[in-house]
């Protein structure tokens, strides 16, 4: 199967990014240190992925949200424009990953669904996930081959960040919290808890019947109905055990207690997004 995403620009926009002089940045908050602080030890130095982890880490830390997220993301994407960068897969690769479980925790769950005060802040920062959509579909059209010789842990972390990156969030998130296949449910009928379901694919819950099996559906362009395209790139990566749990995930749970059968996606939300 040919992967060719769809693109949201034929020319890419120019990336409009917050001056370090503007006092906006006093809003913004990440885990520890002045957010602008450690971005302008990044920017000083953009080669330096030990810098660029500590910035991101202090973005999604313990998977929380941070609003340092919206200001800062315009220049974690341009950071993609640097020759050095363009040409260094592992380097793209880690950026990704790392970026993705930032955009993960932009959740209603996270973030409270308010978005930042500013709008023309806020407006960048959208225009920078749109641009970052389009530069990860390129790297992953051209890097295929790559990207299916990746270990496991490398491999796990990049198709959850590309999951965040150009679909479900939500789900994204549910996936990460998830690892590697445990399955944590409510039923909301009747607020049954079910944390029984670990170890999913040796266990297989009777009480899961599993999606359908969609692999060779995908048109290898659409990502708007997320089991369909994420099972088929997971499955063209190389992660035949995860395309199969994603059949569990997508499956449909009946109840024990109260016998109502529910999609498992939604319950794991029940689970991880009704206490936050």
């Amino acid at each position: 199967m040919q992967i060719h995403f769809k693109r949201n620009f034929e020319k890419e926009p120019e990336l409009k990014l917050l001056p370090y002089d503007s006092e906006l940045w006093n809003n913004y908050r990440s885990a520890s240190k002045s957010i602008l602080e450690l971005l302008k030890e990044l920017m000083k130095n953009p080669d330096n992925m030990d810098k660029f982890k500590n910035l991101c880490d202090n973005l999604c830390h313990q998977l929380s949200f941070y609003s340092g997220t919206y200001p800062v993301m315009p220049y974690l994407v341009s950071l993609f424009n640097n020759e050095k960068i363009k040409e260094d897969f592992k380097r793209q690769l880690a950026m990704f990953s790392e970026i993705g479980i930032i955009i993960l925790t932009d959740i209603p769950a996270m973030n409270g669904e308010i978005h930042d005060s500013n709008d023309e802040v806020f407006n960048n920062y959208n225009t920078s996930i749109l641009i970052l959509q389009d530069k990860l579909k390129n790297f992953i059209e051209e890097n295929i081959d790559n990207l299916t010789e990746l270990d496991a842990d490398e491999l796990s972390q990049f198709y959850i960040a590309s999951l965040a990156i150009l679909g479900d969030r939500e789900i994204a998130y549910l996936l990460c919290m998830s690892l590697p296949d445990n399955c944590y449910v409510v039923c909301k009928n009747c607020e049954y808890c079910d944390e029984e379901m670990e170890e999913i694919m040796e266990e297989k819950p009777e009480n899961i019947t599993p999606a359908e099996n969609v692999i060779g559906k995908w048109d290898g362009t659409s990502v708007v109905d997320t089991y369909i395209w994420f099972s088929n790139f997971v499955h063209i990566l190389g992660d035949e055990t995860e395309t199969e749990l994603l059949a569990y995930y997508f499956g449909t749970y009946t109840c024990p207690e109260c016998g109502a059968k529910t999609p498992v996606i939604d319950l794991m939300k029940n689970y991880y997004f009704e206490e936050l």
